[in-house]
């Protein structure tokens, strides 16, 4: 209020030593403090009308019987403890935890599936091929272990999982893929 429309005290203070402090501001940066905060202050305010009945109505929405949560991690360890923690406060504020969507999963696979190795393969590239074989199985092992760990400390006995893709979901084909393995039994 004070920087909108300076009153009283405040326009003497304003006036006197902070306007000092803040001409000698303006010439070294070039920039005038003093009118940019005031006019921050005077975007900011537009943006608070009506705040509290916003805040309301969300608070209704939240505590709303049709409302349910959907909690959405990665099979990280950080993503994990996070998700286990809100699902922990949803439980302790009564709201219902729809569910768990784990993104970007590795899938498993069998180490066989994809056959033996073509014959005459270069031996550093066989070593290669092998070795990310190999991290794949790992990866795939240590996110079934931390699916354990979700379902176990939320309760939730089948999260949806979506399996890590190649690249970015950036067009249809991508939102399509998700969206078989979000719906899909």
């Amino acid at each position: 209020r004070t920087l909108l429309a300076p009153t009283g005290l405040a326009a003497r203070m304003l006036g006197r030593g902070t306007g000092v402090l803040f001409g000698v501001l303006t010439k070294l940066t070039g920039v005038d403090l003093l009118s940019d905060l005031s006019v921050f202050f005077r975007s900011l305010n537009g943006l608070l009308d009506g705040f509290k009945e916003r805040a309301t109505a969300v608070k209704e929405l939240l505590v709303d019987p049709a409302t349910t949560f959907l909690i959405v991690t990665s099979p990280e360890r950080e993503p994990v403890e996070e998700a286990i923690f809100f699902a922990g406060r949803l439980q302790e504020a009564g709201m219902p935890l729809g569910g768990l969507i784990v993104n970007r999963v590795t899938p498993v696979v069998d180490e066989h599936a994809a056959g033996p190795l073509p014959p005459g393969l270069d031996p550093r590239l066989a070593r290669k091929v092998e070795a990310a074989g190999d991290e794949a199985r790992v990866r795939a092992a240590r996110d079934v272990a931390r699916i354990e760990r979700l379902r176990a400390q939320t309760g939730e006995a089948e999260p949806v999982t979506v399996p890590q893709i190649a690249g970015d979901v950036h067009d249809l084909d991508g939102l399509a893929h998700v969206r078989a393995s979000l719906l899909s039994p």
